[in-house]
């Protein structure tokens, strides 16, 4: 199971050396992020733009693969995913590739609510260990 050898993977390893530019990335988001802010995006909270930020260092290092933000359910929260697409060989009779989820948790920054509503947690800096970088399989089938 690729489960078991993805800490083996060079994708994964220049993923973790690339952690602190990701956190420094999204850090500017959470700093902006205050009453006024607020005001703009309601009672949502920043984990879109998070995700956006992250979505740009990784693309940057990973030009060949697929890069895209998702979101998952439960609560409502946005992501990267990064799918070794220069890999997908069509003759391969698999069902699924093997990625990455790149996040920085929203536990991390914001408290959850309920309903769509988060608030800032207050004094956070991001650094590389606020990044998690999750070994995922992804259909070939949502793969457009």
């Amino acid at each position: 199971m690729w489960y078991r050898k993805y800490k083996e993977d060079p994708v994964y390893h220049k993923l973790l050396s690339i952690r602190e530019e990701i956190a420094k990335a999204a850090q500017p988001v959470y700093d902006s992020w205050d009453e006024e802010y607020k005001e703009v995006i309601g009672s949502g909270g920043i984990c879109n733009e998070i995700a956006e930020q992250i979505y740009y260092v990784v693309a940057k290092y990973f030009p060949k693969y697929e890069t895209r933000t998702i979101t998952q359910e439960s609560p409502n929260h946005e992501l990267v995913l990064l799918i070794p697409i220069e890999d997908y060989d069509e003759r391969d009779d698999s069902d699924s590739l093997s990625g990455f989820e790149i996040d920085i948790p929203h536990s991390v920054y914001e408290i959850y609510n309920g309903e769509y509503n988060w608030d800032k947690k207050e004094g956070v800096t991001f650094d590389a260990d606020c990044v998690s970088i999750e070994p995922v399989e992804i259909a070939k089938e949502n793969i457009e």
